[in-house]
């Protein structure tokens, strides 16, 4: 078997030319289902789960969080993933787009809004109503569509 040997510098080059024109599309949303304890790492206390996707979404797209100090950490102190995915977006020269499918804390950065509600705890049997999916579904359909003409016009 032959070793294939990816120079840095080559690499870097060919992941800015894979970015032109492409548009990293974050989408975002909550549920107090996270907040049961050892449910989810997506916040160091359950409590700070819910400002985990606003963060992420400062990060990736300001280098820093404006909903809370720090980047998100998990209960043993690890980084959010969103470090790696900034370095991957930024070394690719993509563009950034934050959708808000839903969220307790709304990121203080631009987004796009598909008209959401963040969940309730599934053990109350109905964790998001059926209009709320249906709108959901349908505005990022218009989303999706219109994105795509970008795209292909680019």
């Amino acid at each position: 078997m032959n070793a294939v040997v990816v120079h840095l510098g080559d690499f870097s080059n060919h992941l800015q030319e894979l970015g032109r024109g492409f548009l990293f599309t974050l989408v975002i949303g909550t549920t107090d289902t996270s907040l049961i304890p050892g449910i989810t790492i997506a916040g160091a206390r359950p409590e700070l789960t819910h400002y985990t996707p606003a963060a992420d979404a400062e990060y990736l797209v300001l280098g820093r969080c404006r909903v809370i100090p720090t980047v998100p950490m998990t209960p043993d102190g690890k980084p959010t993933p969103a470090l790696i995915t900034r370095a991957a977006v930024r070394l690719a020269g993509a563009g950034v787009l934050v959708v808000n499918a839903g969220v307790r804390v709304r990121p203080s950065i631009p987004v796009v809004d598909l008209q959401g509600e963040a969940g309730r705890d599934i053990r109350t049997g109905r964790a998001i109503s059926r209009d709320v999916v249906d709108r959901v579904f349908e505005n990022g359909l218009v989303l999706g569509e219109n994105l795509g003409r970008v795209g292909r016009a680019s």
